[in-house]
């Protein structure tokens, strides 16, 4: 076993007890509003899978997003919980969720290994340990699995793509064919990931236009094998594209009509052009996440810290980079990905807006942003002139992170805050009264949706009695 080998187990073994302590820490979750509905739904005994799974207006509250990989797994979740309950381990947890993180963690430990050979280890090792410790990873309760699944798609697309560049051509089928089942399944798990496959499809094809001319391939150094695999990559993710958007505008409703006798509403979707101004909501919350992820302060400091971050990194990366126009493409690249961010922030927020409350910003909406910045962060220090000394700065500001997210986790504990502080108070009467049939629910204060959990649980029971 190598050396990096070895830092690399590390690095698995520190995640997989940190969402060990995750579990034992949230002494078996809580149960989310919108939760309490869909664990009902999924498990309902009188319904067809399938139905299930194609009636956005249970699923999603009739807001339609052809997400319905999404909703599959969340019913795998939905169905270990209700096990669980039903052999007396009450929780709330997200299998998904947690196999979906150390699955992230495998992926950029695997990638850092096979293509990062620059990168300090330690530096590897504290990239993942930071991106675990990140508060928008830090909820393992059951909710949705939309965000976690993009992320998943996001880090295997990006060190898939980086590896691309870096084996012979005649070994890159399986690669190409890789990341084309990662750009149609995407789209199918959220929408952000609809957005993934249309800014990777965007960003390949101003590629091949920007080095269509024979003075910047000379500039940039690019050759024919650069071409061959950017116009590789622009069929791949052109094509992931138009049979995603296929999918959602004739398979899916065509699946809903025939399984549940309606189509489905667009309106969600249309945000229109207004969403594309919406400068504020996106800047407040792409740069306030950044910042926040180092110091942990939710606060304007984090917001600052952000933009100068973000300005600090680009022009440390510039000055690395040196008189290699090889290297400035990469930077090149992470420019356009942060600009895509922005877009993605500005829309979300716009269409969303209680995104930006205090106990929502910094939630897994930021996952699938975070893996992308961080597998940056390491391309930065891999084609940095001083390979070790950009990492060890980076290894820095990681270590910062994990201490900020240590110190912030004692000082705020478990309690709950927000408009999830009543879900959380009453969460340990909600588990006593799904565990004890004895337990008379209506004498106690708890949310009409964790009833009607209680009586649905104690329903199946009786009837698995029978």
């Amino acid at each position: 076993m190598t050396n990096r080998s070895r830092w690399s187990l590390a690095a698995m073994g520190i995640s997989f007890f940190w969402v060990i302590l995750l579990a034992i820490w949230g002494k078996g979750g809580y149960l989310h509003p919108e939760s309490s509905a869909f664990l009902r739904i999924y498990t309902a005994p009188d319904r067809p899978f399938w139905q299930i799974i194609f009636d956005p207006v249970l699923t999603d509250w009739g807001l339609y997003q052809a997400r319905e990989l999404s909703y599959l797994v969340d019913c795998m979740d939905a169905w270990f919980i209700s096990k669980s309950i039903l052999l007396g381990g009450v929780h709330f947890y997200s299998l998904s969720c947690a196999l979906i993180l150390l699955g992230c963690v495998a992926v950029q430990q695997w990638g850092f290994q096979r293509d990062f050979p620059h990168l300090p280890p330690w530096t590897a090792l504290l990239i993942s340990t930071g991106f675990v410790l990140a508060p928008c990873c830090g909820n393992l309760v059951f909710f949705r699995s939309a965000k976690p699944l993009v992320t998943l798609a996001a880090t295997l697309l990006c060190f898939e793509t980086w590896h691309l560049f870096r084996i012979p051509v005649n070994k890159n089928r399986g690669t190409i064919f890789l990341i084309a089942g990662i750009l149609l399944l995407a789209p199918l798990a959220d929408r952000q990931g609809l957005f993934l496959t249309a800014v990777s499809a965007g960003l390949t094809a101003a590629a091949l236009i920007f080095f269509s001319f024979p003075a910047t391939r000379r500039i940039f150094s690019i050759g024919w094998k650069e071409m061959f695999l950017l116009k590789r990559l622009g069929e791949a993710s052109l094509s992931a594209l138009c049979l995603a958007t296929l999918y959602a505008l004739y398979l899916a409703p065509a699946c809903i009509q025939r399984l549940n006798g309606y189509l489905p509403s667009f309106a969600y979707q249309n945000i229109g052009t207004k969403g594309l101004v919406n400068f504020s909501g996106g800047g407040l919350y792409l740069f306030d996440n950044i910042g926040f992820f180092f110091l942990h302060i939710a606060s304007p400091v984090s917001f600052c810290c952000g933009i100068l971050l973000i300005s600090g990194w680009f022009f440390w990366w510039g000055m690395n980079a040196g008189k290699a126009p090889g290297k400035i493409v990469p930077g090149m690249l992470a420019v356009a990905s942060l600009v895509a961010m922005f877009i993605c922030s500005m829309l979300m927020t716009f269409r969303h807006p209680m995104m930006l409350q205090g106990d929502v910003i910094h939630s897994s909406y930021f996952m699938p942003m975070l893996t992308i910045l961080l597998f940056f962060a390491a391309v930065s220090c891999e084609t940095a002139k001083h390979a070790k000394k950009s990492g060890n700065v980076l290894a820095g500001l990681l270590l910062l992170s994990c201490f900020s997210a240590g110190i912030a986790r004692s000082l705020s504990g478990n309690s709950g805050k927000g408009h999830l502080k009543f879900y959380t108070a009453t969460a340990p009467l909600l588990r006593k009264a799904l565990s004890d049939p004895g337990f008379n629910a209506e004498r106690v204060i708890l949310p009409y949706g964790a009833l009607k959990v209680i009586h649905h649980f104690r329903n199946m029971e009786s009837t698995v009695g029978k």
